[in-house]
């Protein structure tokens, strides 16, 4: 498989293990050419390195393409508050969200040790 290089924010370079299409089911190709809406699988096990939207090119060869204008990091829309059960069930939440995140770079979850008095340590 290729080395392919995020442009814009990131600027990471990894080893493709699988590129696809979303067609409705995961279909492996070649190659993913402009407008395309894909995958690439790279096995990095922290996801944060990558953007969401971002462009991605074959490293060493031609950047095929710059950044939409305006393109910006992702903002969360959502919020929510997530504590565990019991203050000794903290690193088991964390841990979940953890692996939640491996499948999601558009999902932030910060682990905050003072958000809430009440509720004590959580993820919001």
């Amino acid at each position: 498989m290729a080395s392919l290089k995020a442009g814009g924010l990131s600027g990471t370079s990894r080893l493709a293990r699988d590129i696809g299409l979303l067609y409705p089911d995961l279909c492996s190709v070649d190659s993913l050419r402009s407008g395309q809406i894909g995958f690439i699988v790279v096995g990095a096990k922290d996801i944060r390195s990558f953007r969401v939207g971002e462009t991605v090119w074959q490293e060493g060869g031609e950047k095929s393409g710059e950044p939409f204008p305006g393109f910006k990091k992702a903002h969360p829309m959502v919020y929510a508050g997530i504590f565990p059960e019991a203050v000794s069930d903290g690193e088991k939440l964390e841990t979940a969200m953890q692996r939640l995140l491996l499948t999601d770079a558009s999902v932030e979850a910060p682990w905050n040790l003072s958000w809430c008095q009440v509720l004590g340590s959580g993820l919001h």
